[in-house]
């Protein structure tokens, strides 16, 4: 099926009540879709370790979006069954978007819904799964945004206008040199613990730019990085630290003019981010 718009990636529990709020984890936001256009929802759950969840006991699973909570009637219902029920995944690829354990398909028709003559509409949305002794567990559900194509447009929040990959594998300084001004910076980090200095640059920033770090490891842990403003003389942004609960973390930040500010930090698991 061809998409005319990104993969949604929602991250799930097992055990959440009342259920968890579907969360798109390439926005930080509950998912946004087109209607009258094809779409991927993909999903994954992982328990407070960052292990995935056993989903082998499953009959199957379900995305279904209704009006709101209490309709009995669905808008949209899709179904994924074995074997497209993947359990065995690794958190570090799901967070890089190469790895699920599901996808839901929808096609044009079954996002053809109702806005009810606005620019967006908001749905009711859960994921479901009924397992081979016949309990129906849900793993998430709440409300998400359906826009009109030609209007509010949910594009991804800047990952895709510019992007450079970089590894720090020594205990050095090294730079990250954004090339627009919604820029993304994926870095690798390796090599043995330690403190490391990132110079954020902003040579080609105008004020209101925002910069995305991705600090990402697969085994690399006991490194500190210290995230600088423009130079290594100027103050601390952010401190980051890798170790087995906390492989990856992500620190937004906005150009003023004059500095960078820090928007927000997001880490998927318990760690250091300050």
């Amino acid at each position: 099926m061809g998409y005319e718009q990104l993969p949604i990636q929602v991250q799930l529990t097992l055990v959440s009540n009342p259920p968890v709020t579907p969360i798109d984890i390439k926005t930080g936001l509950p998912p946004q879709l087109w209607v009258r256009r094809a779409a991927a929802v993909q999903i994954a759950l992982f328990n407070q370790y960052n292990a995935p969840v056993d989903l082998s006991n499953l009959q199957y699973l379900q995305l279904v979006v209704s009006s709101n909570p209490s309709s009995l009637t669905p808008v949209i219902t899709s179904t994924v069954y074995p074997p497209y029920i993947t359990s065995n995944i690794s958190y570090q690829e799901w967070i890089a978007g190469n790895q699920f354990q599901a996808e839901f398909d929808l096609s044009n028709a079954q996002t053809d819904i109702s806005l009810y003559g606005e620019n967006s509409a908001q749905y009711w949305m859960s994921f479901q799964g009924l397992t081979n002794s016949g309990n129906m567990i849900t793993y998430g559900a709440g409300y998400v945004t359906f826009y009109n194509p030609g209007y509010n447009v949910p594009a991804p929040s800047g990952f895709y206008v510019s992007y450079h990959a970089q590894t720090t594998a020594t205990s050095s300084t090294f730079t990250v040199s954004p090339s627009s001004n919604l820029h993304t910076e994926w870095i690798t980090l390796a090599g043995a613990g330690g403190n490391r200095s990132c110079v954020v640059s902003a040579t080609a920033m105008s004020p209101g730019g925002h910069v995305y770090l991705r600090f990402s490891t697969a085994s690399a842990y006991g490194i500190t990085i210290n995230v600088y403003d423009t130079s290594i003389n100027n103050p601390i942004l952010c401190t980051y630290t890798s170790d087995q609960y906390t492989p990856a973390g992500e620190l937004h930040l906005v150009w003023n003019g004059t500095n960078y500010q820090v928007i927000d930090t997001i880490i998927p698991a318990a760690g250091t981010l300050s």
